[in-house]
């Protein structure tokens, strides 16, 4: 029963928040093609000829580009990015966007040996109004938690895997756990 529930929600059903239900339909499960697609493509398939360990998925680096295309933020903070491609996902996205760790708009966490530091700015960020996007919330559940508990104000939407805090103090506090 919950997995019906949980794809229903996938879907936009069930979803009363016009604020959440356009995200998930435009943004969580938009399966239009975006111009940058291509380059992502042909820069994961070059970083996987180099070796390069832990890379994020073609799929993460879409969502990627699309929630920045959402959300439009001018400083964005990333943890974890050993490979460089989820930066190279957001400056693909926008090239005016800073890559910076002071005072961001958006934190992107791959939870793959994200520092204290990094997880306590995305706490902070949530808490602001920002976007906090945890790429693999099954090895950091420490952090999603963190996260999630420094909300006072704003949606969550996770799966198994992702979790993507929005902190708009406009937004009543509400978890969706949906797949996406």
């Amino acid at each position: 029963m919950i997995f019906w529930s949980k794809l229903r929600r996938s879907r936009g059903f069930g979803i009363h928040s016009p604020f959440a239900f356009d995200l998930v339909l435009r943004t969580l499960r938009e399966r239009d093609h975006y111009y940058v697609y291509s380059e992502i493509s042909r820069m994961r398939q070059e970083a996987v000829r180099n070796g390069a360990k832990d890379l994020p998925s073609e799929k993460v680096l879409r969502l990627t580009v699309r929630l920045i295309a959402r959300f439009k933020p001018r400083r964005v903070m990333i943890c974890g990015d050993s490979s460089g491609l989820i930066a190279g996902a957001v400056k693909l996205a926008d090239s005016r966007i800073s890559i910076s760790t002071e005072g961001p708009s958006m934190v992107i966490l791959t939870g793959h040996g994200d520092a204290t530091e990094g997880v306590e700015t995305a706490a902070a960020t949530v808490r602001a109004g920002g976007v906090v996007f945890l790429l693999d919330r099954r090895k950091a559940p420490h952090a999603a938690e963190t996260i999630r508990s420094a909300m006072q104000r704003g949606m969550t939407f996770y799966s198994r895997h992702k979790l993507l805090a929005v902190g708009a103090r406009h937004l009543p506090r509400q978890d969706f756990e949906i797949a996406y």
